[in-house]
């Protein structure tokens, strides 16, 4: 986890925000939010997840191109974290529109997840330096461009 934060500091060392996680580090991530899914995460319900089979609990919920977007979501939602903004409507977007585009809520759990780690990460990369006013102003608007409702 320190090499990704390491990683993230270099990236975001440049005068924009443009937010890209390396694929290696976004599969770190991932391979992270998985590995503390089962019988960690919680349903709606507040039960915790836990697989219908053998087969469920080594397959991810989700397909690549959907972690990549949610990714894409909780890199703007760690950047509005650091500038102080409203990051939970932001994510609560997220898990309504994957609602509304079907899937299982153990599916939506995993994307909270794999949101909040993506976030967190991000975050704390972030936080060594200020936020300012330009640099909110930036996130504001990635905020409105946000893929995070569609699906």
């Amino acid at each position: 986890m320190r090499f990704l934060i390491a990683l993230l500091l270099a990236l975001f060392s440049s005068h924009s925000l443009a937010v890209v996680l390396t694929d290696s580090a976004r599969e770190a991530i991932v391979k992270r939010a998985f590995s503390n899914f089962w019988g960690h995460a919680v349903l709606s319900n507040g039960k915790p997840v836990q697989p219908d089979s053998e087969e469920e609990r080594k397959t991810l919920p989700v397909s690549n191109a959907v972690a990549n977007q949610v990714q894409d979501v909780g890199e703007v939602s760690g950047l509005a974290e650091w500038c102080g903004l409203d990051w939970r409507t932001h994510f609560l977007s997220l898990t309504a529109a994957a609602r509304k585009a079907g899937f299982r809520e153990k599916q939506v759990a995993f994307i909270g997840v794999l949101h909040g780690m993506t976030q967190g990460v991000v975050a704390e990369a972030m936080k060594a330096r200020p936020c300012t006013d330009a640099k909110r102003t930036e996130v504001q608007e990635m905020m409105k461009n946000s893929p995070n409702k569609k699906f």
